[in-house]
C-alpha cells in the first residue's frame, strides 16, 4: 500500500497560512485598543492632577485661561480618543469575523484530511486481511 497523502495538503498549509495572518491582525488591533486605552488613562490622569492643583489654590490670577485652555484640550481630546475606539471597535468586529471565517475554511480541511486518512488506514487494514487470507489459503493447500 502506498504512503497516505492528502491531494489538498497544500491549499490546507494555504489556508493555515492565512489563519495566522487574520490572527495577527487580531493581535495588532487589540494592540491598537491598549494604546487607546493607555492614551485615555495619561489623560484622565493629566485632568486628575490640574483639578487636585486647582483645588489645592495652585492657580495665579494669570493662569486661569491656560488651565481653561488646557480643559478644552482634555474634553477635545476625550472625543476624539472615543471616536477613535469606536471606530477600533468596528474594525475588531470586521476582523472578528474574517478570522472565524478562515478558522472554518482551515477547519473543514483538517476534518477532510482526517477523514481521508481513515479512509486510507481502513483500506490499508483490507488489504492487509486479504493477504493474510491469502497467505493462510495457500500455506493450507501446499500442506494438504
Amino acid at each position: 500500500m502506498k504512503k497516505f497523502t492528502f491531494r489538498l495538503e497544500s491549499l490546507r498549509e494555504w489556508r493555515t497560512f492565512e489563519q495566522e495572518r487574520e490572527e495577527e491582525r487580531m493581535r495588532q488591533l487589540f494592540r491598537e485598543g491598549q494604546e487607546l486605552d493607555s492614551a485615555a488613562g495619561a489623560l484622565e490622569e493629566a485632568a486628575r492632577e490640574a483639578d487636585l492643583f486647582v483645588r489645592q489654590g495652585g492657580l495665579f490670577s494669570g493662569e486661569w485661561q491656560t488651565l481653561s485652555s488646557f480643559r478644552r484640550h482634555v474634553s477635545a481630546e476625550r472625543q476624539r480618543l472615543g471616536q477613535a475606539r469606536a471606530a477600533l471597535e468596528t474594525r475588531i468586529d470586521s476582523q472578528r469575523r474574517s478570522l472565524v471565517e478562515a478558522n472554518r475554511k482551515v477547519e473543514v480541511l483538517n476534518r477532510l484530511k482526517a477523514d481521508k486518512r481513515e479512509q486510507w488506514r481502513q483500506q490499508l487494514d483490507k488489504e492487509q486481511e486479504e493477504t493474510v487470507a491469502e497467505l493462510v489459503v495457500a500455506r493450507w493447500r501446499s500442506a494438504t
